[in-house]
């Protein structure tokens, strides 16, 4: 089941931004090799996982998107990048957009009021 969303394809440009920002920032050499891999790690997997949903819809990768990008908004603070104002700014940005436009598809998919509805059942 395939269906064209463009907020899956931005996210699969923003999860590779993030993952080539430490190069891209010259974060790479001047901060720890911990926070360059977290970036690699958290651009694959944002990338990765927004190009699985362009082909298999799903409400699940939907959220771990929303974590992932809440997790980058985080980073900067949880490695120590703040004393670099672009890698923070970078970081801070990539993992807002990621959870806006993710919320966004789950809005216009749906996938929100499927939320309220399961959680209507259980209370």
């Amino acid at each position: 089941m395939s269906k064209w969303r463009w907020q899956d394809y931005l996210s699969v440009l923003i999860g590779a931004w993030i993952a080539l920002s430490p190069w891209g920032l010259w974060f790479v050499d001047s901060h720890s090799s911990a926070a360059t891999w977290n970036a690699v790690a958290l651009g694959l997997a944002i990338a990765i996982i927004a190009a699985f949903d362009l082909e298999f819809v799903s409400d699940l990768e939907e959220w771990v998107l929303v974590a992932l990008g809440a997790w980058a908004v985080a980073t900067p603070w949880v490695f120590g990048l703040t004393d670099a104002w672009d890698a923070t700014a970078s970081m801070v940005l990539s993992g807002i957009a990621v959870i806006v436009v993710t919320l966004w598809e789950l809005g216009s998919a749906g996938g929100l009021r499927r939320l309220r509805e399961q959680m209507h059942k259980h209370a």
